[in-house]
């Protein structure tokens, strides 16, 4: 707790004369912990008086030697004896302007301030992850997980790495090597209150090689689509025209000596085709009705379709 008290207050008193949201202080916090808002009065046995507000709404008074506390600030939020005010279990909510005013007995306002309160998210173990580029070149990403307004930055062994070996991505995240490297490479991600460095990584992948083979298997595999789709359009339209195919059987019926045919187109059906001839007269000066000599009626059933 002691540290982060530390922290806060050295970051308020480098940042003096930098302003913060307008012209309010900034203090930086960890969001779920613990703020000091440090006033950094000198001549505190004169205030007996204390108020603090934030977004101009009150939060806490100092009087008598107590601390009281308002709102959704109960019991998170105290005035300490030299007028400091602390904030526990900070909340998102938590961000904005706070302003304090100090009085003596009678009421004279002696002294005042704003500070403007950041949180941020705790910053988690970056590491390196490796990658090549269309062109053929080694990409260095530096990942994190969690972080609030953090920035990277980047080493080759324990030296800051230089732009004539490597072009930086706007936000410093990404590196893409000019020339084949060798050595050790960390990236660091920090903001106002952390500094995580990742792990000393070398460089492990064949950007080169990869390129290579790609270039030989890309027109390969453009020959094995091609192929693929001839023969799946091929199938498509061998079924088709099978299915709208209207097929011809000769059917040959023999009666006596005489050979008689006749020709009978079918279509095929789902359950079953049904075959029926029709008689022929042998004489063509008789009648069907009035000869005995007729070829008979033949009815074929076909319980299978005919291809």
């Amino acid at each position: 707790m002691a540290h982060l008290y530390f922290t806060v207050f050295m970051l308020m008193v480098a940042d003096l004369s930098v302003s913060g949201h307008g012209n309010e202080l900034p203090v930086y916090g960890i969001l779920g912990n613990t703020v000091l808002f440090h006033v950094n009065y000198s001549d505190i046995s004169f205030v007996s008086d204390v108020f603090w507000k934030k977004d101009n709404l009150g939060v806490a008074r100092f009087k008598n030697m107590t601390s009281i506390s308002y709102a959704e600030y109960n019991n998170r939020i105290k005035i300490l004896p030299g007028g400091d005010l602390e904030i526990k279990h900070t909340r998102k909510n938590d961000t904005g302007i706070y302003r304090f005013d100090m009085f003596d007995d009678e009421g004279k306002l002696l002294h005042g301030g704003s500070f403007y309160l950041y949180l941020l998210d705790p910053i988690s173990e970056p590491w390196i992850a490796q990658n090549c580029s269309s062109d053929g070149a080694v990409e260095l990403s530096c990942r994190v997980n969690a972080g609030t307004n953090i920035s990277f930055s980047w080493s080759l062994d324990e030296c800051p790495l230089e732009n004539d070996i490597a072009d930086f991505s706007n936000d410093y995240a990404t590196v893409t090597l000019k020339e084949s490297v060798s050595g050790q490479f960390t990236c660091s991600v920090r903001n106002q209150l952390y500094e995580q460095h990742s792990n000393h990584t070398r460089i492990t992948i064949n950007c080169t090689g990869i390129l290579k083979y790609m270039l030989i298997a890309a027109p390969l595999f453009g020959l094995v689509m091609v192929v693929v789709l001839a023969v799946t359009f091929c199938c498509i339209f061998k079924r088709q025209r099978q299915a709208s195919t209207q097929e011809s059987r000769l059917w040959i019926v023999k009666h006596d000596d005489n050979c008689i045919t006749t020709e009978t187109n079918f279509q095929s059906q789902k359950d079953e085709t049904s075959l029926q001839t029709t008689p022929v007269s042998l004489h063509p000066d008789r009648s069907p009705s009035s000869t005995k000599e007729h070829i008979p009626v033949v009815q074929f059933s076909l319980n299978e379709e005919l291809h």
